[in-house]
Formats: C-alpha cells, structure tokens, sequence
C-alpha cells in the first residue's frame, strides 16, 4: 500500500483559530448537549462488526464512558445515543460549513480540498487507471457538504459528478458555487444511497464516523462491481484523543461526545474495508494534532503570561508545528486518516 504523511498545517490555521477564539462557548455547548448521554441504554453489539461488547474495555471521556470493540477495535460510546442525537437545533455545522464569501469559498476549496482530489489522481497507479480516466469516471460524493469536493472535481474538468447532502442549506451552497443541480437533497442513509445511485468512485470525507449502523454501509459497498474505488476519510483514536480525554477545558475537535461518538482505529477501518471485499492500495496519514496541543498550551497560558510571552510562545509553537505533526504522522498517531480502496 502506498502511504503519504503529512500536510502543512497552515492549510486548516483559519479554522483552528476561530476553534480558540470560541473555546468556552463550544466547551460548554459540548458539556450540556452530552450529558443528556446518562440516562440513555446501553449498547449490546460493536457498530461496526457486531460483536458483543460485554468483554469490551471501557475507558472515561470527559465524563462519557466509551468501549473498545476487542474483535475489531471500534471505538464507541458505552450507550445508545437516542434517535436525532444531538438534537436538530444543537445540530450546527455552521462551525465546519459557515456561510462565506466566494473568496472564502475558493479558500477552502483549494486549502482543504483540492489536495484530497490531488492525492485520489497521483495514485493513478495504484488504481489501474489514468489520471484522465479517473477524471471522466462516474463520481459520487456521500454528505458532500458545501460542494467543495465537487467543485475541486469541477475545476479540472470532470462532468459525471454528484453530492448528496441532508442539510438544505449546504445543498443550495453547493449548487450555487458549482453552478447548476449536481448536489440533491437526501435523506436516506448512505447504504441505501450507495444502493440507489451507480459510481465508479464513491466518496466520503469525514462523513461515516457519524452514521451508527456502519456495517450496514460496508455491506452495501461490498455489493458494488469489481474495481469499484472507495475514497475516504475518518478520524481516528490518535495523539488529539488523548489530549482530550487528560484535559477537559479546552474545545474537543475530535472526540466530542456530540457529533463524534465513535472514533476509528487503524483496526476497525481494515475490518470494515475486509467486510466489503475492498483492497487499500492507499493511504495519507496526516492531523491536526499539533494544533490542538498548541491550542491547548495557549488556552490555559493566556491566563498566566503577558501578551507579549503568550505571542511568542504562539510564534515558536507554529514553528515547530509541522515538525511535531510529521513525528504523530509518521508512527500513526494522527488524528485521522485518508483512505483509497477498491472492490476485487
């Protein structure tokens, strides 16, 4: 398998940074929308290989017990969360989506997801196809969001391209910056999309972590032609969970205990891809990890140092923040991981 590491860091900062400037609000949001959690039933079976967890190991994240599925290595809560968790109108995305300008659309778009696309085509070998090929190939992206993959896709020139989104809003975001109907509305869920709409190249960026019957999802895919290519990304259990599960002041990006309540592991991803009959001929190991221990570091010291320490702590902290990623990157502690697969 063809491995990749790392990306700059700079590529997410304006994120990262509204992610500080926020941090008590999101604290706090986080902290009331997950202790609804206790009082729900627990789980019987792992989400993603249905094994019992009863033999699971158990562990406390910022007050919410999670298993570790022992057969395939999923991580998940220790309850069922209720249907509709977290609520509709806790449900913002507007953090991840917010409305931008056309600027800041372009901004995204080629920081965040332009290098995925690029990373898909540079592995043309490992997919037996041509770039071109793979170009002109029959694209679906499952919760495509604002688009943004799609009009990657769109700026070099692929025609045969589709999103489905639940969210009403991220559809017409979508379909104005592509400019025509290529995104719809859906609402099912993505085994039955994968059931309902043919592709060569089935897409899900940080998208399967939030859907609860997940084998459901990999069956389905395993019903897919031969030489039908998975490309996808999921956060894992990493250096940044860690950190969050030690310290609870500071806003949990990735185990959050609300839209995130399961985590992969580098285990429960080939268990997945092996349900589904997909070969990875790839994968791009890389996190935001070093930015969330910097963000950490400069949550808790802004109340300790002036603002000229805090400023150059912050400058020597960006400095090295690459580097310190490169390290978690390179022994599979990153935060998440992308994947590419095919269906033998």
């Amino acid at each position: 398998m063809k491995s990749r590491f790392s990306k700059p860091s700079a590529d997410v900062a304006p994120e990262s940074l509204k992610q500080f400037e926020e941090n008590l609000r999101l604290v706090e949001l986080q902290q009331r929308i997950s202790a609804t959690l206790k009082a729900q039933p627990n789980r019987t079976d792992c989400l993603m290989c249905g094994k019992s967890l009863a033999e699971a190991e158990q562990f406390i994240h910022r007050t919410v017990e999670y298993r570790r599925c022992t057969n395939c290595g999923h991580i998940q809560t220790t309850v069922q969360p209720p249907p509709g968790y977290p609520p509709q109108e806790e449900r913002s995305f507007s953090h991840i989506y917010p409305q931008v300008s056309p600027s800041e659309y372009e901004s995204r778009k080629n920081r965040i997801y332009r290098p995925k696309l690029e990373w898909i085509l540079d592995c043309h070998d490992e997919l037996k196809h041509s770039r071109d090929s793979l170009i002109n190939a029959r694209w679906l992206d499952l919760g495509c969001g604002g688009g943004y993959f799609l009009k990657a896709l769109a700026d070099v020139g692929a025609k045969r391209i589709l999103g489905l989104e639940q969210d009403s809003r991220l559809v017409q975001m979508a379909n104005e910056a592509l400019g025509q109907k290529q995104v719809e509305c859906y609402a099912g869920s993505l085994a039955q999309a994968v059931e309902d709409y043919e592709a060569d190249i089935y897409t899900a960026f940080f998208v399967i972590e939030h859907v609860e019957k997940i084998h459901t999802f990999f069956s389905a895919l395993g019903r897919c032609p031969s030489g039908t290519i998975f490309a996808f990304s999921v956060p894992t259990f990493g250096f940044t969970t860690l950190l969050e599960s030690a310290f609870s002041d500071h806003f949990a990006r990735q185990l959050d205990n609300v839209l995130h309540t399961q985590l992969y592991t580098d285990s429960s991803i080939r268990y997945g891809l092996q349900l589904a009959g997909y070969v990875p001929v790839a994968e791009w190991v890389f996190g935001q990890d070093a930015l969330d221990f910097s963000r950490l570091l400069l949550l808790n010291l802004q109340h300790h140092y002036s603002t000229t320490m805090l400023q150059a702590a912050s400058e020597d902290l960006a400095r090295i923040c690459d580097q310190l990623q490169a390290v978690l990157d390179q022994n599979h502690m990153a935060d998440s991981r992308h994947v590419l697969a095919v269906k033998v």
